[in-house]
């Protein structure tokens, strides 16, 4: 993409521009050996495999069954390269959400300026519920064709 992207704004649990430590490292891995910035579809796939690692590496080198595994799975908590990241009881992620600008600049020490996801806004701990209670959404019906009704239909 070009320069008309420029103040796009989107939301996501990832974006390059993160800046810390072990995203800074990460992105700099990333592009040397596939010489493009990391997506979040390469992040995500990096985190779902240090998920993995750490179970195994937690049973000594041995797969633990697929009951146990996701088991110990949801009592992870993990401090990724995208933030902390851990399983809920229904088994979804609960991570932080960041809120992303598209600006021109240099970062991480490259020498020219370059697209990035600029992260504006941070909402740290996301559920699968956002910012709504979980037992006064899980009463809600289904979103379907008659809910919420059509006014206009």
């Amino acid at each position: 993409m070009g320069d008309e992207v420029i103040g796009h704004v989107s939301a996501l649990q990832y974006s390059a521009a993160l800046e810390n430590p072990k995203n800074e490292a990460f992105v700099k891995k990333y592009r040397a050996k596939f010489g493009k910035v990391p997506s979040y579809y390469s992040e995500t796939n990096y985190t779902t495999a240090q998920m993995i690692h750490e179970i195994i590496k937690n049973n000594k080198g041995n797969f633990p069954g697929q009951e146990e595994f996701v088991k110990q799975l949801a009592a992870l908590k993990l401090d990724t390269i995208r933030g902390p990241v851990s399983i809920d009881e229904m088994r979804n992620p609960v991570q932080n959400i960041y809120i992303k600008k598209v600006e021109k600049k240099k970062m991480f020490g490259y020498d020219k300026e370059e697209l990035w996801n600029a992260v504006i806004k941070t909402y740290p701990n996301v559920t699968q519920f956002g910012q709504f209670n979980k037992e006064e959404f899980l009463k809600t019906p289904v979103y379907s064709r008659d809910f919420p009704p059509c006014k206009f239909c």
